[in-house]
């Protein structure tokens, strides 16, 4: 079984798949892909002889992808974003001596008053008698 593990361990990865900014990158330095540098019987398993992933820089597609997300960018809009909606809700008039059951119910009341209930009563109606003839007719 160790000698499959052996066969099928690569330890060179693209920069992409790095655990983290710390991992040192190799940029423009020829990598061995021969699988006889780690060694026959060395493999993921082998923790005291593991060396470690090599991570390159990947020109392919998905490294361009990943070189192409900015993510101080996207972590700046989610905390802009996240500090909107606190303050939308904290401004909100909401007395502390009501539930919060009870603000959400009034939320949903003033929501739901937009709805024009009386158009659907007929249909609503209509399915409960279906309904209630399938259900009981058959007993």
């Amino acid at each position: 079984m160790k000698k499959l593990q052996a066969l099928n361990f690569t330890p060179i990865r693209p920069h992409f798949m790095a655990p983290g900014p710390y991992v040192e990158i190799l940029k423009h330095k020829p990598i061995s892909f021969d699988r006889n540098s780690t060694g026959p019987d060395e493999g993921p398993d082998d923790d005291d002889e593991f060396q470690g992933y090599k991570y390159y820089t990947s020109t392919r597609i998905l490294g361009k992808l990943f070189d192409a997300v900015d993510e101080h960018e996207i972590f700046s809009q989610l905390k802009e974003n996240s500090a909107n909606a606190v303050e939308s809700i904290t401004t909100q008039q909401w007395d502390r001596s009501t539930s919060l059951l009870q603000h959400i119910w009034e939320i949903i009341r003033f929501e739901s008053q937009k709805t024009n209930w009386e158009a659907h009563i007929a249909r609503a109606r209509g399915i409960r008698d279906e309904f209630v003839l399938l259900f009981y007719g058959q007993l």
